[in-house]
């Protein structure tokens, strides 16, 4: 998924939106969302984006109360699209824009919205890079056997024009740059840095002129600075056109099911590769089931990740994508009409129409790309798998609501799109939760669905808070990370638990022992003057002694609560010297214990000087820490 940071609510240098629902589309639609554009400050807007969605349609009408709540659009917070880039970024931007001697070729692989997203990661690293870029290459998909190139499924002269001012994109490398394999980069870490790539490629990229990347699936960092996220919605959302063919067609696709009222796009991604690798049953019973244990005992590199768990626990761990009699039911329990029209994105189901029969029977307005197409419109596509995914997700994107059922790019990218065109309905199941109540025939209907809409209310595509939180893949397909299978996590956690412990201990021990130093002070401060003022008041001889013992006076009693203040004992009452020097020997001790009392620094003990206000600030440090590693977790 991309991730995206370039939502700003009201944000000073981009325009106002409305915080009406119905307007939102039209808000985001004419709002100009200042850009670095060129050097004269080229303005790009939404208007302008790779792809505007139709319209949300209003609550209006005859509808009830529930069925109003279900198409409701959730609250944008005032947040809004705003790429406008810092004054350093223009400013480097009129030489990198002009760039001749350096290029980057990148090999993008994988179904349409995986090379999306490398495609994105390419311009950004030709930008960290301060390099040409020559459009994507796509390598062809094996598993969908697609062999379109960038032209076939994109705009690339729209593509070339909108990122003239960030990056200078070129159709194919100039004929004095020759390839060999060591220009060639095939591995590359996970979760890379501008500064990693830098340290990297650069001084290749200097020397030779040439670098080509390949498997850059989800390698570039999500974290990166505001400017290069700016210019991922950038290339995302603007720069990736689809080609006119396949954009007009989706459009019109879209405009079928709009014109007759809301409607709903559901992912379910129940094609066979899908049961394959995530090793759960299909529900269609056992033939079916059946096939699906064959296709896998042959070839079990299919099946990814958790492969010590049974089916059970793999769909109740939220990994098996909801099936159509599940999916029918969830949309019940969120409030959907029966009469609602549902758009269903993906492949042909593995088990045919047997497979969509229960989401058939509760929504009999069900629709396929091939149902809403007319006669021969998709016969030229019908072997392109990435030209029919990008129909898809023209569709998707301009629904009222859109529910995916399992994890995957599309999804992803989608969440993002419809976020950054005004936080369109998107709703993700959270299966883990919603599960169990599918096999409890306890819960009535109307408590079902309190319990749906509650569990949900959180995720319906509303503005999420990056704060305390690292940007990854949102993925619904790989459960929730805690102490059993966190790994080094829960390690960490541990360690940095058992810090805070020590860290309270220790404060708790400092206080103590500063509360018992400051009482026997006090008191060993009272027993000396009391011990001096009968010295006081006693006959001196001629040579300032004493002429007759002072009289005891009632000991005072000293406990001590702790074993290390025994150094800390009364002292003896001074013997054999003046007034004056008494006195002035009753001052210091007393300046001393207010001293002692009122000190919040620290107390020498054995020499070691305890502060309490480090104490304090490693407590807030080991406290911090935890929070963070539990947030992780």
């Amino acid at each position: 998924m991309l991730t995206f940071t370039t939502l700003f609510q009201n944000s000073p240098s981009c325009p106002e939106t409305t915080s009406s629902s119905s307007s939102l589309f039209l808000a985001s639609f004419l709002a100009s969302a200042a850009s670095s554009g060129s050097v004269q400050d080229e303005l790009i807007t939404l208007s302008t984006g790779a792809m505007v969605p139709l319209p949300a349609h209003g609550v209006v009408g005859n509808f009830s109360e529930e069925e109003k709540e279900f198409w409701k659009q959730p609250d944008n917070q005032g947040y809004m699209p705003c790429l406008d880039f810092s004054l350093k970024y223009r400013k480097a931007s009129a030489k990198i824009s002009k760039e001749k001697r350096k290029f980057l070729v990148v090999v993008a692989s994988g179904g349409l919205n995986q090379q999306r997203n490398q495609i994105v990661d390419a311009v950004v690293i030709a930008r960290v890079l301060e390099a040409a870029l020559v459009v994507p290459v796509l390598q062809v998909n094996h598993i969908w056997g697609d062999d379109s190139e960038f032209s076939d499924i994109f705009d690339v002269e729209h593509f070339k024009k909108t990122l003239k001012a960030d990056v200078r994109v070129v159709a194919s490398l100039p004929s004095t740059h020759f390839v060999s394999k060591q220009t060639i980069n095939r591995e590359l870490p996970f979760h890379v840095s501008p500064l990693w790539l830098r340290a990297k490629f650069l001084n290749q990229l200097n020397q030779e002129g040439l670098l080509i990347l390949k498997g850059l699936d989800s390698k570039l960092s999500k974290n990166l600075p505001p400017d290069l996220q700016k210019l991922k919605c950038k290339v995302a959302f603007h720069a990736l056109r689809f080609a006119t063919p396949i954009r007009e067609l989706g459009y019109q696709i879209a405009r079928r099911i709009w014109i007759e009222g809301p409607y709903v796009a559901i992912h379910l991604r129940l094609e066979k590769d899908v049961w394959i690798r995530t090793g759960c049953l299909t529900g269609l019973g056992r033939q079916y089931d059946s096939i699906i244990s064959r296709e896998r005992e042959s070839h079990p590199e299919y099946l990814t990740g958790k492969l010590n768990m049974t089916h059970a626990q793999r769909r109740l761990a939220g990994i098996c994508p909801l099936n159509a009699s599940e999916m029918a039911r969830f949309l019940k329990g969120l409030g959907a009409p029966s009469s609602a029209r549902i758009y269903v994105a993906g492949g042909e189901p593995f088990g045919g129409t047997q497979a969509m029969q229960p989401l058939q029977k509760e929504f009999p307005n069900l629709v396929t790309k091939h149902t809403l197409a007319r006669n021969g419109e998709l016969t030229p596509y019908l072997e392109k798998s990435s030209t029919l995914g990008a129909i898809d997700y023209i569709v998707s994107l301009s629904s009222d609501v859109f529910i995916n059922s399992y994890g995957g790019n599309m999804v992803q990218a989608l969440e993002g799109h419809r976020a950054y065109v005004g936080h369109r309905k998107y709703i993700k199941p959270n299966k883990r939760m919603l599960l169990p109540y599918f096999e409890d025939s306890s819960v009535g209907e109307k408590e079902f669905k309190r319990i749906m809409k509650k569990l949900h209310i959180k995720s319906q595509g509303q503005p999420e808070p990056r704060t305390n939180k690292i940007d990854r893949d949102t993925t619904t397909n790989q459960g929730i990370i805690n102490f059993v299978n966190a790994g080094d996590f829960a390690v960490i956690s541990i360690v940095q638990l058992v810090g805070l412990l020590i860290c309270l201990n220790a404060a708790a021990k400092i206080s103590h022992r500063a509360q018992g130093l400051g009482s026997v002070a006090s008191r060993w401060h009272a027993l000396v003057t009391c011990n001096s003022n009968d010295a006081s008041v006693s006959e001196f001889s001629s040579d300032g002694r004493n002429v007759e013992t002072p009289k005891t006076v009632g000991q005072l009693s000293v406990n001590y609560s702790e074993g290390d203040l025994e150094s800390a004992d009364c002292m003896p009452p001074p013997t054999n010297i003046q007034v004056t020097s008494t006195m002035s020997s009753f001052h210091k001790r007393q300046a001393f214990v207010a001293y002692v009392q009122s000190n919040s620094g620290g107390f020498s003990i054995y020499g070691w000087m305890v502060d309490r206000l480090l104490i304090t600030a490693l407590f807030f440090v080991e406290m911090t820490l935890v929070t963070f590693i539990l947030g992780m977790t």
